[in-house]
């Protein structure tokens, strides 16, 4: 047996389907074997002492090594098969193990003990992390002072933006992203890396940034810090308008079963706003007059 959908040591913000193949294959040369006669699935803790046991629409966990029956179903016969959880046995942080085995087809003769079917023993196991918290991130360049809300601040110069990011805590899945968003509020425009584009209508549409993620030294990458070099990209801002600077991030968490399209992702979008200003001041003289 084989599971195909996910990894050992691998984290997954979303897992409600494990994948897999079982084949009766022969040792060698063309003889056919008796084929496949049924595929069990087995979910543990990571320590191996509980096991989550399937009931007919739901489960809990139990202490022993159950195999399920339950939520397992063939695809293309036990070729391809998927098992399902009918509720999510999963806790936020934690590392469970998903085991399956299968067994043959290959029937003892009457008369004979008991035992049908030769059952797969070194069968397959996964480690696995399940995160389903989202990361989150600021802005710390320009900083709230010189970008306050309403665009009060005004900024004549920006060659970086920059921030921090963080994925709830240091014993979570690493960063995978964060994506960086600048809007001219003033004339309603998009800043796509290269020029500025009229805002889509859908912020789904909106052109996303990638900025340069570090990570803190000694951390596992679930936290650091972000920039994005905004002079190098040869930005041409508009004296007197109003700019908003908006940043989310997303962790490495996979969706298994790609019922989403990321990690878990910030719904919120941290920002700063502020209006560029780089017109010189002007100084007159009106005492005395000119014609004094």
């Amino acid at each position: 047996s084989t599971v195909t959908n996910i990894a050992s040591e691998s984290s997954y913000s979303e897992l409600a389907k494990v994948s897999g193949t079982s084949k009766d294959l022969p040792e060698g040369g063309t003889l056919k074997k008796s084929g496949v006669s049924w595929v069990k699935f087995r979910l543990a803790n990571d320590a191996g002492t509980a096991s989550f046991v399937h009931w007919q629409t739901s489960g809990t966990w139990e202490s022993g090594t159950t195999f399920n029956s339950k939520g397992m179903e063939q695809v293309s016969g036990w070729d391809v098969w998927r098992s399902t959880f009918y509720t999510n046995p999963f806790i936020h942080g934690n590392y469970y193990k998903y085991y399956c085995k299968s067994r043959d087809a290959a029937y003892q003769s009457d008369g004979e003990p008991s035992g049908s079917g030769t059952e797969e023993s070194a069968f397959p196991e996964i480690r696995l992390k399940y995160d389903n918290k989202y990361p989150t991130s600021n802005i710390t360049k320009p900083t709230f002072d010189e970008a306050p809300g309403g665009g009060a601040g005004r900024i004549n110069a920006l060659a970086t933006i920059s921030g921090t990011v963080s994925d709830y805590d240091e014993g979570n899945t690493k960063i995978g992203a964060v994506k960086l968003f600048i809007k001219d509020i003033t004339a309603d425009k998009m800043w796509d890396g290269a020029k500025w584009l009229a805002t889509p209508a859908s912020e789904a549409d909106w052109p996303a940034l990638t900025t340069v993620f570090t990570a803190y030294s000694g951390g596992n990458g679930s936290s650091g810090t972000w920039t994005y070099n905004y002079d190098a990209n040869k930005t041409t801002s508009t004296n007197d308008n109003k700019y908003k600077i908006m940043v989310n991030a997303e962790d490495a968490a996979d969706p298994a079963n790609k019922q989403a399209t990321a990690g878990n992702y910030e719904t919120k979008l941290s920002s700063r706003t502020y209006t560029w200003d780089v017109v010189k001041p002007v100084t007159e003289l009106d005492n005395p007059t000119a014609n004094y």
